[in-house]
């Protein structure tokens, strides 16, 4: 069972298989073997959604191999480092100081010496939390120890210097990557726009968006949608091509015309982000959303979300462009796309919260009390959920009224 999840993610619940784990007489990982061992650990680690119940449960089969005193592989501590990272939407030095905790237990105490994956982990961490210090210090020693820098490294670095609003920094990144032999992907020039971005240069950012627009290659457009074990073929892919590249240069330009650079879904939620919610700029988030029909770029929540804030901060307003006529519209498409069961899209409460405050900014309280009904007709929640939005459409009314 755990070697079907692994191989087919979607048939195999990972409950299910917890519950059968569970079951077993304690010490329960003395009963099984070692290839089922680290089959089960690999199967906890890479959840399709790090959060904190993925965590804690990966780390309590953790506790249960340390307590029979089996020692982890390298493989097993970056899982745990990655998930202790990684559980919350953001990276704070709390975080950052529990995966160091756990980094100096791997090497001090278990004897076991961090690779290239272990480095990547906590400089990205570093580099979230806005701990620059140690973000040097993990690369300088990286360098010590000689460890090879990869395309992880690379785009982990120009996201590091975006952090910094060092754009000149963010170049050189980008440059040595280039120059290093690595594929130049649309993830790598997403991090390069959102970089940009917080650097403040805007028209920087929006040359990369239309080189993107210009030399994406078909492979690009037909990826398939966000998949987290589909992006790790994917990774895998662009690491043989850069390697081949290296070894046979003349071959280098086929091989990056087909790691395909087109934009994809992150990088409109990038830039309607941006336009919409920072600069208020509706004319730009028009052409961005023409511009993803055009490439077929299958549209998600995230995008929908995007701009229900934006009409919040930048509706309700004399002379604004965010009316509530163009309000009404983004509703009547969200709607649209959801009776049509567009794959990826769902109603969830950060969603329906944003479009129901951005109806009280722009609209009234009648026509955000409508909008809650349309959302109860289609949205298919938990209990405790639905009662949390019949809780928060309630406050938001009385706050208002």
């Amino acid at each position: 069972m755990v070697r079907s999840r692994l191989r087919f993610r979607s048939d195999v619940r990972s409950d299910s298989i917890y519950e059968l784990y569970t079951a077993l007489p304690e010490p329960r990982m003395v009963h099984i073997s070692a290839n089922l061992r680290h089959r089960l650990l690999k199967l906890f680690g890479m959840p399709r959604k790090k959060e904190s119940q993925s965590m804690l449960r990966y780390f309590a089969l953790v506790g249960e191999v340390k307590d029979c005193g089996i020692a982890l592989q390298r493989t097993e501590w970056n899982y745990a480092l990655a998930l202790a990272t990684r559980y919350v939407g953001r990276t704070t030095e709390t975080e950052v100081e529990y995966a160091l905790l756990l980094w100096r237990e791997m090497e001090k105490q278990a004897g076991v010496k961090g690779n290239n994956i272990t480095f990547n982990i906590l400089f990205d961490a570093a580099s979230k939390a806005g701990n620059f210090q140690l973000g040097e210090m993990l690369w300088k020693e990286m360098k010590a120890r000689k460890i090879r820098f990869n395309r992880y490294h690379r785009v982990s670095l120009i996201f590091f210097f975006g952090l910094q609003e060092n754009a000149d920094g963010v170049r050189a990144a980008y440059k040595e990557m280039v120059e290093a032999g690595e594929m130049v992907d649309t993830v790598a020039l997403n991090c390069v726009i959102v970089s940009f971005l917080r650097c403040g240069e805007q028209e920087a950012a929006l040359k990369v968006y239309n080189y993107m627009k210009g030399t994406g290659s078909k492979a690009a457009v037909n990826f398939p949608r966000k998949d987290y074990f589909k992006d790790q073929v994917v990774t895998k892919i662009l690491f043989m091509f850069a390697s081949v590249g290296r070894m046979v240069p003349e071959l280098r330009p086929q091989l990056q015309e087909l790691a395909g650079t087109a934009p994809d879904m992150r990088t409109y939620r990038i830039l309607i982000k941006h336009f919409g919610v920072e600069r208020g700029d509706l004319g730009r988030v028009a052409q961005f959303l023409d511009e993803m029909w055009q490439f077929e770029v299958p549209v998600d929540g995230s995008v929908f979300l995007a701009i229900f804030v934006a009409f919040e901060k930048h509706g309700g307003k004399a002379f604004s462009a965010w009316t509530p006529a163009r309000l009404e519209k983004v509703l009547s498409a969200l709607l649209r796309a959801i009776d049509y069961k567009t794959e990826g899209l769902y109603l969830d409460t950060w969603l329906m919260g944003w479009a129901l405050r951005a109806f009280m900014k722009c609209a009234n309280e009648v026509r955000a009390g409508e909008v809650y009904e349309e959302f109860q007709k289609r949205w298919d929640l938990p209990p405790d959920r639905a009662r949390y939005m019949e809780g928060y459409v309630a406050r938001i009314l009385h706050r208002k009224s």
